[in-house]
């Protein structure tokens, strides 16, 4: 009798394994996520370079810029020298028309906000992330020597009240005597988009 218990048991083991063995041991369960992604501060996650999906806020800087080489390296005394001027909307608002780009043939200090330059432009509008070419040409000095060319986007600071800190920049060149001959040697300077992929490459 206690054979036949032990055997009816061993026989419900077999059983019950072979039911087992047809299921997978672990079953997948479905997780689903009742936590909302929050949004990011304005400006979060912005990099040095601006390459960020994170737009800015007016409350910071929008505006960026960069260009061609001058051309020519070293201008002829009271010639002209020009290039082409990226200006780039980092922010998630339009920028409106009428943004004055400034531009002096040599000018040592910074300009203030409201200043006007030897030439200005006014900009087109600048949806998010939009980036638009200016070709921009300047009447360097009737001196030959060294000038100091100075671009300031947002001259007037009505866009951001403090651009005169963030968007002005000037560069050293050499205005040269009418009809010298010369080789100048310069590497070219990397707009944010050029430079943020050799940093990748890199």
């Amino acid at each position: 009798m206690a054979a036949a218990r032990a055997l009816a048991t061993l026989l419900a083991l077999a059983a019950a394994g072979s039911a087992l063995a047809d299921e997978p041991r672990l079953k997948p369960v479905r997780i689903v996520s009742r936590v909302r992604q929050e949004a990011p501060d304005p400006g979060a996650g912005v990099e040095a370079l601006g390459q960020s999906a994170a737009p800015l806020s007016f409350d910071y800087e929008p505006l960026d810029w960069w260009s061609d080489w001058f051309n020519p390296i070293k201008p002829e005394a009271g010639k002209k020298q020009k290039t082409t001027i990226h200006v780039s909307n980092h922010g998630d608002t339009a920028v409106p028309k009428g943004t004055i780009l400034s531009i002096w043939a040599n000018r040592t200090t910074p300009a203030k906000c409201g200043e006007t330059g030897d030439v200005d432009y006014k900009l087109p509008e600048l949806l998010p992330f939009q980036t638009k070419a200016i070709k921009a040409s300047w009447q360097m000095p009737d001196t030959p020597g060294e000038a100091q060319v100075r671009v300031f986007l947002d001259s007037a600071c009505t866009v951001f009240s403090g651009s005169a800190d963030y968007v002005q920049q000037s560069f050293t060149t050499t205005v040269v005597e009418a009809g010298s001959k010369y080789v100048y040697l310069q590497l070219a300077i990397l707009n944010p988009g050029s430079l943020w992929r050799l940093l990748v490459v890199n």
